[in-house]
């Protein structure tokens, strides 16, 4: 401890030996490194005389060590960094000279910010977002500096509510450029970011904003890079269009979806999360108008959900079921006897005994939409492809008749009469025709 006064004497010294004050700083910082003493040093007066000496311009050296003694305090109490105006310092020491000065300025906002939203809000309101930005623009960046700027700027924005339209709308043409890059650290950090502010924005106008850029577009298009993490980067931006309840947004969205993209994310998806958001955005875009089902249709997005009926995630089965009645809803003779072929008929049998009422209710209503596209098979005298007897039969063999008469006793009302009007009219006793 005495030592530790001894150099916090010589640092708060108003004579002006600058060269025994920098000698004293870097002895406090290799004191710093070897014992747990930042709570003693982290005070209003320590900090105010570290700030003073990020003003010494021809002093780099000391300029130096009173950064990286800052940045070593932004992992202890940051409040008191915060109350005596060091952000703004760091801010500006953003596009200091020395990289490693620079570096040091990234990470100490960055340690500040990740304290709380109220300090990230406190650093964004003195002015860190565009400089950030602009330090990820600089030709031939640094892989570390550029990384660091990432995180920080990542920091910022993406984990917390998004920052009012304000404070982010000078950044908004930067990201646009950055989804135009073959760099993977900048083409993760827009899109990241651009997801975080369709999900999070304030209100339409934020979103408004950004689709006034044509960020759309751009997103879109990369479906087309091999990362799985930009991927489900854009796949929640189009996520939180879908969600806002914009329809003009939704809109826009859904007639630039490249379908077949969202059928391979599907396909290639491992967890249920990833699998579910792929269902709900097909779902959304099969339900939206004939053209759009058309789309998804020919994708062949539909056969890939069948599988998906067995998953024990509800959310997930009743996108896929729905997703599917959607299709059966046409009877269409072709895309039924796709959707049969593919152990349709057998899946939605699985999903009668459900606890989930929509999913019973989709799953019934595909069921006679088939069976409809059966009948009147049979009705027209199509025997040889065995009409509503191979469809009636596979039900039947799936053990879907006892679990479509049980549902007759539902408490649900719309799936008691689904049932018995099924049962009365495909599988009437008095007419085994199946």
């Amino acid at each position: 401890m005495v030592r530790l006064e001894h150099f916090l004497q010589r640092i708060m010294t108003d004579d002006d030996n600058t060269y025994s004050q920098l000698d004293a700083t870097i002895s406090l910082r290799k004191l710093v490194t070897k014992h747990p003493l930042l709570e003693d040093i982290t005070r209003p007066d320590i900090v105010s005389r570290f700030n003073q000496f990020l003003a010494y311009d021809d002093f780099p050296q000391l300029k130096h060590e009173a950064a990286r003694m800052l940045a070593t305090m932004t992992t202890e109490n940051v409040q008191v960094l915060v109350g005596c105006g060091t952000v703004p310092l760091l801010v500006k020491l953003i596009n200091a000279d020395a990289e490693e000065d620079r570096l040091l300025a990234v990470r100490a906002l960055r340690n500040i910010a990740a304290k709380s939203i109220e300090c990230s809000d406190h650093v964004l309101s003195c002015g860190a977002l565009m400089p950030l930005l602009s330090l990820c623009e600089v030709p031939n960046q640094t892989t570390t500096m550029l990384r660091d700027a990432t995180r920080t700027l990542t920091i910022l924005c993406c984990l917390r509510p998004c920052p009012p339209l304000a404070q982010i709308q000078p950044a908004l043409p930067v990201l646009e450029r950055f989804l135009q890059s073959e760099n993977y650290d900048l083409l993760f950090l827009s899109s990241s970011l651009l997801a975080t502010f369709f999900a999070e924005g304030e209100n339409d106008e934020t979103r408004q904003a950004l689709i006034d850029l044509e960020v759309i577009p751009l997103l879109m298009e990369l479906f087309k890079h091999e990362s799985a993490k930009i991927h489900r980067e854009v796949i929640r931006t189009i996520l939180a269009v879908l969600s806002c309840g914009n329809r003009d947004h939704s809109q826009l969205v859904i007639d630039q979806i490249p379908i077949p993209s969202i059928a391979s994310y599907l396909t290639k998806a491992e967890d249920t999360q990833a699998k579910t958001v792929a269902s709900y955005i097909v779902y959304n875009v099969a339900w939206w108008d004939q053209y759009q089902l058309e789309q998804v249709i020919a994708s062949g997005v539909v056969q890939n959900m069948i599988p998906l009926l067995q998953d024990h995630d509800p959310r997930l089965v009743i996108f896929c079921v729905g997703t599917i009645y959607r299709v059966t809803i046409g009877r269409n003779r072709e895309h039924i006897s796709l959707l049969v072929s593919q152990g349709c008929i057998e899946a939605l049998c699985d999903t009668l005994t459900s606890l989930d009422q929509r999913i019973i209710q989709f799953s019934l209503s595909a069921l006679e939409d088939i069976l409809g596209v059966g009948r009147d098979e049979e009705n027209q005298g199509n025997l040889e492809r065995g009409g509503g007897s191979r469809y009636a039969r596979r039900i039947l063999n799936a053990g879907g008749l006892e679990k479509i008469n049980a549902l007759k006793a539902n408490q649900d009302k719309h799936v008691k009469e689904k049932a018995m009007y099924i049962m009365a009219n495909y599988f009437n006793e008095d007419k085994k025709w199946w």
